[in-house]
């Protein structure tokens, strides 16, 4: 059986699924074929039908904009996304070289190759932020002490907006913080009764005498 019979049959069975592949499709499809030119069956079950398409090339019809290398790569959302954390990880706010003192395993992830503790620098940044911003806090913690919360929602308002949970982090890294601001073993936590509902208790941080 010569290729054009056999083609011919193909095309046959093609009208009697499809109605539309009217005699002058078929004779186009038969006589004039064109490279790229494919009839494909759907995979829809049970109602699969026959598709004419074109199949093109993709490296034909788009050029390549930078054959040679040479241009600037193009200021696409991952690159913002990590000019951000470069910039929430910059010397000025106190990056600490990475070989130091480990935080939580997999807490916050390191870029590669930045030579930055992730995990110490930022908690360089709480710390140095608070006592820049926060003298008031400190005080009032060494003199009466100062609820949990309270304490926690100044860390917050030190940590970098990259953070996708910025309360949640700043939970994690509080005692490290408390370690650094009021020194090791220098502080302690006590329950206290709650302000308009003695029934209930409010986690203090107390400064120790």
């Amino acid at each position: 059986m010569s290729a054009d019979h056999g083609r011919g049959g193909d095309l046959q069975a093609l009208q009697r699924a499809n109605a539309h592949f009217s005699p002058d499709l078929l004779s186009s499809l038969l006589n004039e074929p064109i490279p790229g030119h494919a009839i494909v069956w759907s995979s829809a079950s049970g109602q699969s039908y026959p598709i004419s398409v074109r199949v093109l090339s993709f490296e034909a019809i788009v050029a390549v904009r930078d054959p040679d290398g040479s241009r600037e790569p193009p200021d696409t959302f991952a690159r913002q996304l990590k000019r951000r954390f470069r910039e929430a990880l910059s010397p000025t706010a106190g990056a600490t070289p990475r070989g130091g003192r480990t935080g939580t395993p997999g807490s916050v992830a390191e870029e590669p190759g930045n030579g930055i503790d992730v995990w110490h620098t930022y908690i360089a940044r709480v710390v140095a932020g608070i006592k820049k911003e926060d003298r008031d806090l400190l005080n009032e913690i060494r003199s009466r002490g100062v609820p949990w919360r309270g304490v926690q929602n100044a860390v917050v308002r030190q940590l970098p907006d990259v953070i996708a949970d910025r309360d949640d982090f700043a939970y994690k890294i509080m005692r490290p913080v408390l370690d650094q601001l009021l020194g090791e073993d220098r502080w302690h936590t006590e329950r206290r009764p709650r302000s308009g509902a003695p029934q209930k208790s409010t986690t203090w941080i107390v400064a120790k005498e």
